[in-house]
């Protein structure tokens, strides 16, 4: 419920600095959802907000270490709101397979198509519905490949931003579309190569959705870019500061000092939830790179 609040009351704040951040625009101004109201809105990274029920969850690890194999890790963690009045984005994937062909699959040693690399997870701190903008995916296009249909449905190689379904029909006629919808508490899992779209929120309430991704190990070795936009959300005078804990990995993860506990709890499955820690305030909207002064290490209960 907490983090239910936050995210909403939030949301009014996000699209407000859109404006002077193309980050909250979710990819920009462009047809992938920043002018149709889906921002990109990372959760806060504070206590009370973060709790070991989704950053060290024992069925989502267990899940993950079963696709992705053991020592898999997290790698990201940030979300996307649809405002009311939202629009359609453009059909996308979040992440390529980093053997998007035979060849290159066959060079690694993997077969083809490729395994899943990049697991995402996904949950709402509401219950999902159509009317709340359930997200659209097309089940079964993470497996497409270079050979089908000429190569003109291939997630891997196609330009999403140009992807439009009208001009494909052997698309439509290959895959055809689901919507996730969600009861509070529930999670859903997919693959990143996977197409899917942000879609119209009818209701009067911004629909939250945080995003999680796990990686198996061998893709860490190879330039993850994940874990590059992990550093998009820092802490907002570690720059000058330097006061992150610095006894992990450099790219891992930036979380506030108080919720170091939520991490500990018991980790029956060797996943590397790859955090470190910070006693500045997390801007994890981006406030200091809009320009605007760091955010206070408590939300307000403004209403929306």
């Amino acid at each position: 419920m907490m983090l239910s609040q936050a995210v909403q009351l939030e949301a009014r704040e996000a699209w407000r600095l859109r404006g002077e951040r193309l980050r909250h625009g979710t990819r920009g101004p462009g047809i992938h959802g920043g002018q149709h109201k889906h921002l990109q809105q990372a959760p806060p990274r504070h206590a009370p907000w973060v709790t070991s029920g989704w950053v060290a969850n024992r069925i989502i690890e267990q899940i993950a270490t079963a696709v992705l194999g053991e020592g898999c890790y997290l790698s990201y963690c940030d979300g996307n709101t649809a405002l009311p009045g939202s629009g359609y984005q453009s059909l996308h994937i979040d992440s390529p397979s980093p053997w998007p062909t035979g060849a290159a699959a066959a060079a690694a040693g993997e077969g083809f198509p490729a395994r899943t690399t990049h697991l995402i997870v996904n949950f709402s701190p509401i219950a999902v519905d159509e009317s709340r903008g359930a997200i659209e995916v097309w089940p079964g296009t993470h497996l497409a490949t270079e050979t089908d249909a000429d190569g003109l449905c291939n997630p891997q190689t196609r330009d999403d931003e140009l992807f439009m379904l009208e001009d494909f029909p052997q698309f439509v006629r290959k895959f055809k579309p689901a919507r996730i919808l969600t009861n509070l508490g529930a999670v859903c899992f997919r693959d990143a190569r996977c197409w899917h779209r942000g879609v119209p929120n009818i209701s009067q309430t911004p629909r939250p959705m945080v995003a999680l991704i796990y990686n198996t190990p061998k893709v860490r070795a190879t330039g993850d870019p994940h874990l590059t936009l992990a550093k998009n959300i820092p802490a907002a005078g570690a720059v000058a500061t330097r006061r992150y804990e610095e006894s992990c990995q450099p790219d891992a993860l930036v979380w506030g000092s108080d919720c170091r506990g939520e991490f500990a709890a018991p980790n029956c499955f060797g996943v590397d939830r790859n955090a470190r820690f910070t006693d500045d305030t997390i801007d994890h909207l981006g406030r200091v790179s809009a320009g605007l002064p760091p955010p206070r290490r408590h939300i307000p209960p403004h209403r929306l």
